[in-house]
């Protein structure tokens, strides 16, 4: 049996009026198999046919950039069992990827000292604003009352969805924390009171990211020269696929 994946053509902007129904989930692996059923309807224990790969929205070059819903194709290739009468694929139910949220975020930060006048930190650590999201009276939790919340574990990532009118970007960054940051310096190491709108700015819900020199416009170096890509309407998706070792149950 083959697992061919296909993108549908939805010529829809980018994660806005999606409605498709279910899909599966982008940038993840899914496990399938096939179960087998006698005259008797006694069925077989799961068949397993391993895992099909569905490319992550900002990762389909090769597919026409289709942005759309996502199927699998199951072709049978061997004989079934001499005992089988019919038989019924079946899907473990999520990806082996876990979406935390999509979202836009309000820019990049890096610890600054105010006092000397120098970026202030050997990790090379970038803050991301998520008061677009959480937090500020006219974030998306606040301004519409939902539900939506994010607590950050161990093995979550980040990867950029879109970034501009219509830039995208393949490489993943690793999450480290997610912290609520204050007006007050002593445990804010972004924390700019040059004005209301810079205090507005770098308190409130931050996402922490290390670098990744290899993503031209999205370095601490960009944040420091203020030409940083974070800015530019951009778009993220946290995920966490530390799934692939569980048991899976079909």
């Amino acid at each position: 049996m083959t697992l061919t994946n296909r993108t549908s053509y939805f010529t829809a902007p980018l994660l806005k009026n999606l409605d498709v129904g279910k899909t599966f989930k982008s940038g993840s692996s899914h496990k399938l198999g096939v179960v087998y059923y006698d005259d008797r309807n006694r069925s077989s224990g799961v068949q397993e046919l391993g895992k099909t790969y569905v490319n992550a929205l900002s990762d389909r070059a090769n597919e026409n950039n289709l942005n759309g819903s996502s199927s699998v194709v199951m072709r049978i290739s061997h004989n079934p069992p001499s005992w089988a009468s019919r038989w019924a694929p079946v899907y473990t139910g999520k990806g082996l990827s876990i979406s935390k949220f999509i979202y836009g975020i309000g820019g990049g930060f890096v610890p600054f000292n105010e006092d000397s006048g120098v970026f202030s930190t050997p990790n090379k650590r970038i803050y991301l604003s998520l008061n677009t999201l959480f937090e500020k009276d006219n974030s998306y939790v606040k301004a519409f009352g939902s539900d939506k919340s994010y607590s950050y574990e161990q093995g979550d990532k980040l990867r950029i969805i879109s970034y501009g009118s219509s830039g995208l970007d393949l490489n993943i960054f690793k999450v480290v924390g997610h912290e609520i940051l204050v007006d007050d310096y002593n445990t804010n190491p972004i924390l700019d009171s040059s004005s209301p709108d810079t205090v507005n700015y770098t308190t409130g819900s931050f996402l922490i990211i290390e670098e990744n020199q290899e993503a031209t416009g999205f370095t601490y170096k960009n944040l420091e020269n203020n030409d940083s890509k974070w800015f530019d309407n951009c778009i993220i998706e946290v995920y966490n696929d530390n799934q692939e070792n569980k048991e899976s149950i079909y």
